[in-house]
Protein backbone atom coordinates (compact mmCIF):
# COMPACT_ATOMS: atom_id res chain seq x y z
CA UNK A 1 0.00 0.00 0.00
CA UNK A 2 1.12 3.52 -0.67
CA UNK A 3 0.97 6.53 1.59
CA UNK A 4 0.67 9.12 -1.16
CA UNK A 5 -1.63 9.47 -4.12
CA UNK A 6 -0.28 8.61 -7.53
CA UNK A 7 3.45 9.28 -7.35
CA UNK A 8 5.40 6.73 -9.36
CA UNK A 9 8.52 7.43 -7.31
CA UNK A 10 6.80 7.15 -3.95
CA UNK A 11 4.93 4.00 -4.98
CA UNK A 12 8.26 2.32 -5.73
CA UNK A 13 7.40 2.01 -9.40
CA UNK A 14 10.42 2.99 -11.42
CA UNK A 15 10.18 5.13 -14.51
CA UNK A 16 11.43 2.26 -16.64
CA UNK A 17 8.60 0.06 -15.32
CA UNK A 18 6.02 2.69 -16.32
CA UNK A 19 7.68 3.16 -19.71
CA UNK A 20 7.73 -0.58 -20.29
CA UNK A 21 4.10 -0.91 -19.23
CA UNK A 22 2.99 1.82 -21.64
CA UNK A 23 5.00 0.34 -24.50
CA UNK A 24 3.68 -3.13 -23.73
CA UNK A 25 0.06 -1.90 -23.67
CA UNK A 26 0.54 -0.14 -27.01
CA UNK A 27 2.22 -3.18 -28.55
CA UNK A 28 -0.60 -5.43 -27.32
CA UNK A 29 -3.25 -3.31 -29.04
CA UNK A 30 -4.54 -1.07 -26.25
CA UNK A 31 -6.58 1.90 -27.45
CA UNK A 32 -6.80 3.83 -24.16
CA UNK A 33 -4.25 3.99 -21.32
CA UNK A 34 -4.99 5.47 -17.89
CA UNK A 35 -2.02 6.91 -15.96
CA UNK A 36 -2.97 7.77 -12.40
CA UNK A 37 0.51 8.80 -11.33
CA UNK A 38 2.79 11.81 -11.32
CA UNK A 39 6.43 12.60 -10.92
CA UNK A 40 9.32 14.54 -12.37
CA UNK A 41 9.37 15.37 -16.08
CA UNK A 42 11.79 13.37 -18.20
CA UNK A 43 12.67 12.81 -21.82
CA UNK A 44 11.94 9.12 -21.32
CA UNK A 45 8.30 9.86 -20.43
CA UNK A 46 7.96 12.09 -23.48
CA UNK A 47 9.33 9.42 -25.80
CA UNK A 48 6.97 6.71 -24.59
CA UNK A 49 3.97 9.08 -24.64
CA UNK A 50 4.88 10.05 -28.19
CA UNK A 51 5.15 6.34 -29.06
CA UNK A 52 1.61 5.78 -27.77
CA UNK A 53 0.26 8.78 -29.67
CA UNK A 54 2.06 7.76 -32.88
CA UNK A 55 0.35 4.37 -32.57
CA UNK A 56 -3.10 5.93 -32.14
CA UNK A 57 -3.36 5.21 -28.41
CA UNK A 58 -4.95 7.84 -26.16
CA UNK A 59 -3.14 8.30 -22.86
CA UNK A 60 -5.32 9.86 -20.16
CA UNK A 61 -3.19 11.32 -17.35
CA UNK A 62 -3.94 12.48 -13.80
CA UNK A 63 -3.07 16.10 -12.96
CA UNK A 64 -1.60 15.26 -9.58
CA UNK A 65 -2.61 16.20 -6.05
CA UNK A 66 -0.30 19.04 -5.01
CA UNK A 67 -2.83 21.88 -5.47
CA UNK A 68 -0.40 23.75 -7.73
CA UNK A 69 -0.79 25.71 -10.94
CA UNK A 70 0.91 23.59 -13.57
CA UNK A 71 1.38 26.67 -15.76
CA UNK A 72 3.99 27.73 -13.20
CA UNK A 73 5.48 24.40 -12.10
CA UNK A 74 5.10 21.34 -14.29
CA UNK A 75 4.65 17.72 -13.31
CA UNK A 76 5.09 14.59 -15.35
CA UNK A 77 3.59 12.88 -17.24
CA UNK A 78 0.62 15.28 -17.47
CA UNK A 79 2.85 18.15 -18.65
CA UNK A 80 5.46 15.98 -20.30
CA UNK A 81 4.17 16.22 -23.85
CA UNK A 82 6.18 19.32 -24.79
CA UNK A 83 3.01 21.34 -25.54
CA UNK A 84 2.13 18.93 -28.35
CA UNK A 85 -1.10 17.98 -26.57
CA UNK A 86 -0.57 14.26 -27.08
CA UNK A 87 -2.08 13.28 -23.72
CA UNK A 88 -5.41 14.16 -22.12
CA UNK A 89 -4.73 15.82 -18.74
CA UNK A 90 -7.41 15.39 -16.05
CA UNK A 91 -7.97 17.53 -12.95
CA UNK A 92 -10.41 16.84 -10.12
CA UNK A 93 -13.61 18.69 -9.24
CA UNK A 94 -16.08 18.52 -6.38
CA UNK A 95 -19.82 17.82 -6.61
CA UNK A 96 -20.29 21.55 -7.19
CA UNK A 97 -17.95 21.53 -10.21
CA UNK A 98 -15.35 23.58 -8.38
CA UNK A 99 -11.72 22.58 -8.44
CA UNK A 100 -10.83 20.14 -5.69
CA UNK A 101 -8.38 22.02 -3.48
CA UNK A 102 -5.80 19.23 -3.75
CA UNK A 103 -6.00 19.04 -7.56
CA UNK A 104 -3.30 20.51 -9.73
CA UNK A 105 -4.66 22.89 -12.35
CA UNK A 106 -3.61 25.10 -15.25
CA UNK A 107 -4.52 25.69 -18.87
CA UNK A 108 -1.26 24.38 -20.32
CA UNK A 109 -1.47 20.80 -19.06
CA UNK A 110 -5.10 20.24 -18.05
CA UNK A 111 -7.69 19.48 -20.71
CA UNK A 112 -10.71 18.40 -18.68
CA UNK A 113 -11.93 17.83 -15.13
CA UNK A 114 -13.95 14.99 -13.63
CA UNK A 115 -15.23 14.09 -10.15
CA UNK A 116 -12.37 13.21 -7.82
CA UNK A 117 -13.55 14.40 -4.40
CA UNK A 118 -15.39 12.18 -1.94
CA UNK A 119 -15.46 9.19 -4.28
CA UNK A 120 -16.89 6.12 -2.57
CA UNK A 121 -14.34 3.31 -2.69
CA UNK A 122 -14.14 -0.20 -1.28
CA UNK A 123 -11.39 -1.56 0.92
CA UNK A 124 -10.97 -4.62 3.13
CA UNK A 125 -12.41 -2.52 5.98
CA UNK A 126 -15.54 -1.55 4.04
CA UNK A 127 -16.56 1.50 2.08
CA UNK A 128 -15.14 4.98 2.55
CA UNK A 129 -14.76 8.26 0.70
CA UNK A 130 -11.49 9.02 -1.06
CA UNK A 131 -10.03 11.99 -2.92
CA UNK A 132 -7.58 12.28 -5.78
CA UNK A 133 -7.06 12.94 -9.43
CA UNK A 134 -6.42 9.20 -9.65
CA UNK A 135 -10.19 8.79 -9.22
CA UNK A 136 -11.07 11.45 -11.80
CA UNK A 137 -8.77 10.14 -14.51
CA UNK A 138 -10.31 6.68 -14.99
CA UNK A 139 -13.73 8.29 -15.39
CA UNK A 140 -12.41 10.14 -18.43
CA UNK A 141 -10.52 7.07 -19.66
CA UNK A 142 -13.77 5.10 -19.35
CA UNK A 143 -15.64 7.64 -21.48
CA UNK A 144 -12.84 7.45 -24.05
CA UNK A 145 -13.07 3.64 -24.09
CA UNK A 146 -16.84 3.78 -24.58
CA UNK A 147 -16.40 6.19 -27.48
CA UNK A 148 -13.77 3.93 -29.04
CA UNK A 149 -16.11 0.94 -28.72
CA UNK A 150 -18.85 2.87 -30.51
CA UNK A 151 -16.49 4.30 -33.13
CA UNK A 152 -13.62 1.82 -33.60
CA UNK A 153 -12.40 3.76 -36.64
CA UNK A 154 -11.85 6.99 -34.65
CA UNK A 155 -8.30 8.13 -33.98
CA UNK A 156 -6.94 9.76 -30.82
CA UNK A 157 -7.80 13.28 -32.00
CA UNK A 158 -11.39 12.34 -32.82
CA UNK A 159 -11.90 10.75 -29.41
CA UNK A 160 -10.37 13.76 -27.63
CA UNK A 161 -12.48 16.16 -29.71
CA UNK A 162 -15.68 14.28 -28.86
CA UNK A 163 -14.88 14.37 -25.15
CA UNK A 164 -13.76 17.99 -25.04
CA UNK A 165 -16.53 19.35 -27.28
CA UNK A 166 -19.25 17.80 -25.13
CA UNK A 167 -17.82 18.77 -21.73
CA UNK A 168 -19.46 21.54 -19.74
CA UNK A 169 -17.25 24.57 -19.06
CA UNK A 170 -16.61 25.17 -15.38
CA UNK A 171 -14.49 28.27 -15.85
CA UNK A 172 -17.07 30.55 -14.16
CA UNK A 173 -17.04 28.43 -10.99
CA UNK A 174 -13.23 28.39 -10.98
CA UNK A 175 -11.79 31.88 -11.52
Amino acid sequence: ATKTRGSAKEDSIGLSAVQNAIKYAVDQGAHIINLSLSGTASKAYFEVLQYAYDNNVLVVVAAGNDGINLDEGQKSPVCNDADLNIVLGVASVTRENTRSLFSNFGRRCIDISAPGSEIVTASPKGYHRSDGTSFATPMVAGVAALLKSLHPDWNVEEIKAAILSTAVSIDLQNP
